[in-house]
């Protein structure tokens, strides 16, 4: 709900990703911060719903909880698609541009030289989220001595620049190849 993105905003404190209730009594919500530290990203595993993909959704309502934290407009939020099928969500994307946000997407192709780009590079204002979704279709170029990828090196340092990533697959075993 808006109070407690109401709440969060006067912390002084870290962004943290909202990802919904807790089923308790008291309704609490379940937050992760999302801090400048080593590994500080949000991987989100399992096979969507033939009528709903709450993956997809999971995601959006992260994004949107980010956004909201950020009144001053100092965070980017960057979608990566790789089945080809995510259009956001017309409410989704008509809630980020009421919050002064506007939702960036890169083609698959773009994926991994944005990755090698932004390995290095450090954010003294902004944030910048980035969000992958069906991982499982990337057709990443493995590392010649050891089997993971780019985004490996990445998720691991790139949070201690203020760069996040919010990744969905449906498998375990492509996560664990990829990361």
């Amino acid at each position: 709900s808006l109070d407690i993105i109401h709440e969060l905003r006067k912390e002084i404190s870290i962004p943290k990703a909202i990802l919904g209730e807790k089923i308790s009594i008291d309704g609490q919500t379940i937050q992760i911060p999302m801090s400048n530290e080593m590994g500080r990203n949000i991987a989100i595993i399992g096979t969507p719903d033939i009528e709903c993909n709450t993956a997809v959704g999971m995601a959006q309502s992260i994004s949107l909880s980010l956004a909201l934290q950020y009144p001053k407009g100092n965070a980017r939020f960057i979608w990566c698609d790789f089945s080809n099928k995510f259009e956001p969500d017309t409410a989704y994307v008509k809630a980020m541009e009421n919050a002064g946000f506007f939702v960036e997407s890169i083609s698959p192709e773009q994926f991994e030289s944005l990755i090698n780009d932004l390995q290095n590079t450090v954010q003294k204002d902004e944030s910048i989220y980035i969000f992958g979704l069906f991982m499982d279709k990337w057709n990443y170029e493995k590392e010649p001595y050891g089997q993971g990828s780019c985004l490996k090196v990445f998720v691991e340092n790139a949070p201690l620049n203020g760069i996040h990533f919010i990744g969905w697959w449906q498998k375990v075993s492509n996560y664990n190849a990829q990361v």
